[in-house]
């Protein structure tokens, strides 16, 4: 389990005493601090976050960022650290040297043992709340491997809620944040991760905005890689 505060604390006591390089939480009052991340959580880091940044940049879509990087989700809301998280352009939250001020696009948490309660309810809600667009929970721990994929859609009241994403027939998430970009959920339940720059180029060889030489050259990129 992740290290809770016994008292409560101010945001400002939090942001006094939070490091820099550590992944410490703070909501209603109490402080979260979490062991450090496993190798095979930072395997998948590394993976998702070179395949979003990639297909980002290619398209100049925004800012990927990862953590430890606070997002402060409203105005005296929780301070939370997603694994991974994604802002575009026109996205009208603030964002300066130390933290993001209000709700990404999209939130990736990577779960590990002492985070299962914290992705999956507490921060669930929170993101839900912020208005968040997309969050992605991937589970890497071996023998608990799975992909959850959930879109926020708007209701009659005018509020989003978090709805699970279906996979397309070859077992695909499409995301609607990053239009054209798929992960294939087989990547993240195999013994090992594929190589990243074979998936990045499956991903891009059949993109419509692409040139045909760019999709031609993508195709000998996944062949090459594959």
């Amino acid at each position: 389990m992740p290290t809770l505060s016994s008292r409560t604390y101010t945001y400002e006591e939090y942001l006094a005493i939070a490091p820099e390089n550590r992944i410490m939480e703070w909501a209603d009052g109490k402080i979260i601090e979490y062991m450090p991340a496993s190798t095979t959580h930072q395997r998948f880091v590394v993976f998702l976050t070179e395949l979003i940044r990639h297909f980002v940049g290619i398209f100049q879509l925004g800012e990927v960022l990862v953590a430890p990087f606070e997002t402060k989700l409203w105005e005296g809301g929780p301070a939370r650290e997603p694994d991974i998280l994604f802002i575009k352009h026109d996205n009208p939250t603030r964002i300066d040297d130390k933290r993001l001020y209000g709700a990404p696009d999209l939130a990736i948490e990577l779960i590990s043992r002492s985070s299962v309660r914290q992705d999956r309810i507490n921060k669930f809600q929170e993101y839900e709340k912020a208005g968040v667009k997309e969050y992605w929970l991937i589970d890497p721990r071996p023998r608990h491997k799975h992909a959850e994929f959930y879109i926020a859609e708007d209701q009659a009241e005018g509020e989003a809620i978090f709805q699970p994403a279906e996979l397309d027939d070859d077992g695909r998430f499409h995301s609607h944040i990053l239009p054209g970009f798929w992960i294939n959920v087989d990547w993240l339940l195999g013994d090992e991760l594929p190589d990243p720059v074979a998936c990045v180029a499956d991903i891009l060889r059949t993109h419509p905005a692409l040139t045909d030489d760019d999709r031609a050259y993508y195709e000998l990129t996944f062949k090459r890689y594959s």
